[in-house]
């Protein structure tokens, strides 16, 4: 497909939406084994069900308009004063996960590696880069996260290649009728997560081949779910249910104990690096997801103007955001459902209002 200049296509906005989900998604495991235990790799696949039927709604509500993005679309269904109030909510909560994905790579840093960093130093880092990266033009930033893309699914198979002979059968089994319960409640942080994909609807002018939106969300919900299931197997099955839900990133306990061919250990710098890469792709997702949106509202001319203004306002909010990581991790379970509320609610309502007043 011939792509117009400064843009890119639905492919590779929903492949930036993988890179941007990897860090969260490797953060709620715990949240949801502690939930479906021995059965939390059932829940991606479960996921599967609801997730197409979003795929649908959305796709829905987007076709008809393929020249608009997703602030004018909700105008035209709800009307001018409540499509604007429905835009306001999604700004509101972008903002905000903006603000806390920020402050997980901090916190992370300095349980990891970096124990004595002050945080003002690991924050103004991580917005440093995001700002060079984000001031680029959009069709740069899909090529380079094409090749992170590639980058991170070698290393999610090579994790569960190399813990093959680590994980352990009783940490996965028995999944059984008691189970349903519990996997359908996990569910709703991983439908909540995968749902990201709405995003990328809010500077859809920067988006060519949006009609392939729905065969392109397929190939991205199998993906995910795929690479999901990997990474719970090799996490779960290696270091089973206990330790899992407790630790804040378990997945990082399972790099500690990676070696090569008994030869090569602590690799787990690697992990962070790619980690850190994931980090970058969500906050430069955000970045433009504000921007877009405030250029929308407003009817502001030019995007770069307000990127600055908007990584100080990010800033200062992770800072206040929480006293400490245990406060901060409790976040986790608060955007499992305010996710589900944002991004499946509101699109559901759109869809039943377009549907009633013939505007999709």
């Amino acid at each position: 497909m011939q792509l117009s200049k400064g843009k890119i296509s639905m492919r590779q906005a929903l492949i930036f939406v993988f890179i941007s989900i990897t860090s969260p998604l490797l953060r709620v495991l715990p949240s949801y084994s502690g939930i479906s235990k021995e059965a939390s790799w059932v829940v991606p696949i479960i996921s599967l069900v609801f997730l197409s039927i979003y795929i649908l709604i959305l796709n829905s509500i987007t076709k008809k308009y393929e020249n608009k993005n997703l602030s004018e679309i909700f105008e035209i269904i709800f009307g001018k004063v409540f499509g604007k109030i429905a835009t306001g909510i999604f700004l509101v909560w972008a903002i905000f996960l903006f603000s806390v994905y920020l402050r997980y790579f901090a916190e992370r840093y300095l349980s990891t590696i970096m124990r004595d960093a002050y945080i003002e130093f690991l924050l103004i880092t991580i917005l440093l880069v995001a700002y060079y990266i984000a001031k680029n033009n959009i069709e740069y930033l899909a090529r380079m996260f094409e090749i992170f893309f590639v980058v991170i699914t070698v290393l999610i198979v090579g994790t569960t290649l190399i813990t093959f002979t680590q994980i352990r059968a009783e940490n996965l089994l028995p999944v059984t009728t008691y189970d349903i319960i519990p996997v359908l409640s996990a569910s709703t942080y991983y439908v909540g997560l995968l749902s990201f994909m709405i995003w990328p609807f809010f500077f859809s002018d920067q988006i060519s081949g949006k009609e392939n939106f729905k065969s392109n969300a397929f190939k991205y919900i199998f993906f995910t779910s795929l690479m999901s299931v990997l990474i719970i197997v090799s996490t779960l099955g290696s270091l089973g249910v206990e330790i899992t839900k407790n630790f804040q990133i378990p997945f990082f306990i399972l790099s500690k104990s990676i070696s090569i061919l008994e030869s090569i250990e602590r690799i787990e710098a690697i992990y962070i690096a790619i980690w850190t890469i994931a980090d970058v792709a969500i906050i430069v997702l955000f970045s433009k997801i504000i921007i877009s949106i405030f250029r929308n509202m407003f009817k502001l001319k030019t995007e770069k103007a307000t990127l600055l203004p908007i990584l100080l306002i990010e800033y200062t909010l992770s800072l206040f955001l929480a006293r400490n990581s245990f406060e901060l991790f409790d976040f986790s379970d608060i955007i499992g459902t305010v996710n589900m509320f944002v991004c499946v609610a509101i699109p559901l309502i759109a869809f039943v209002i377009g549907k009633m007043r013939k505007k999709i």
